[in-house]
């Protein structure tokens, strides 16, 4: 353990252990090619995403020069590009403004659901109407 409380170095000599060292090593072997994300590193390695997440941080913790190298903006998510290399993680980039979005974040300071420039008319259904009755709505 190092002294913030994370894994540095892979204890025992159990199956377990074992398979951890190998997987670490495998991590920072194909990261040394190219910069991957977890699911790319996932199939590589032949572990789930999860896995790798735990081992990435494992490494970060044990000091090693694996970082965050780039990110990849996608529609619904920003992803890390892991690489190897010495100094700082690059920070997470500002999420671009979407066209449309709904909200107190609209650029003309309207609230409400829009399509284009048009607002959404909801319709009140019997179901509604019940839970305005439970939560005291009405």
């Amino acid at each position: 353990m190092d002294g913030k409380g994370g894994k540095c170095a892979v204890r025992g000599t159990g199956a377990c252990a074992l398979r951890e060292a190998r997987q670490l090593a495998a991590i920072e072997a194909a990261l040394g090619k190219r910069p991957m994300t977890v699911a790319e590193l996932a199939p590589v390695i032949g572990v789930s995403p999860d896995t790798v997440r735990s081992r990435l941080r494992t490494l970060v913790a044990c000091g090693r020069p694996v970082r965050v190298v780039d990110w990849r903006v996608l529609p619904t998510a920003m992803v890390r590009v892991w690489g190897i290399g010495a100094g700082r993680a690059v920070p997470r980039p500002a999420r671009p403004p979407r066209s449309g979005e709904a909200g107190r974040n609209r650029p003309d300071g309207e609230a409400g659901v829009f399509v284009g420039d048009r607002p959404v008319c909801f319709r009140r259904e019997g179901l509604d109407d019940w839970l305005f009755r439970i939560r005291g709505l009405r």
